[in-house]
This record gives C-alpha cells, structure tokens and sequence, in this order.
C-alpha cells in the first residue's frame, strides 16, 4: 500500500515541478505559449487522476454486483 502512495507523490510532484518551469520560462519571455499550455502539467495530472478513480470505481462496482 506504501508504494502506490509514494508513486502518486511522485507524479504530483513531477507535475508540478515541470509546470514551476513553464511558468518560469513563460514569464521570462523564453518560450511563448498561451497559459493553458504552461499549466498544461497540472491539468493533464487531474484528469489522469479522475479517470483512474473512475475506472476503479466502476471495477468496484461491477465486482459488488457480480457478488450480490
């Protein structure tokens, strides 16, 4: 249970961190991409995360069923 914890740690950080850079980059008028895509880590993290939490929730479901 440990290891998936320190995994999920490790995305969020990297997502942050690769975003922390485009925001740097951006504001040093180094790279000239919209904003959307500057934040473009942090966003693509969250909808990484929902639809693993969908797809598990759906597993656990169809398996409370098949149970019952």
């Amino acid at each position: 249970m440990q290891n998936n914890t320190v995994r999920a740690t490790l995305k969020l950080n990297w997502s942050i961190l690769i975003a922390i850079i485009f925001v740097v980059l951006k504001l040093c008028h180094i790279i000239e991409w919209s904003w959307l895509w500057v934040l473009s880590p942090m966003w693509i993290s969250l909808i990484i995360d929902v639809v693993i939490i969908i797809v598990v929730t759906i597993i656990g479901i169809k398996k409370i069923k098949k149970k019952g």
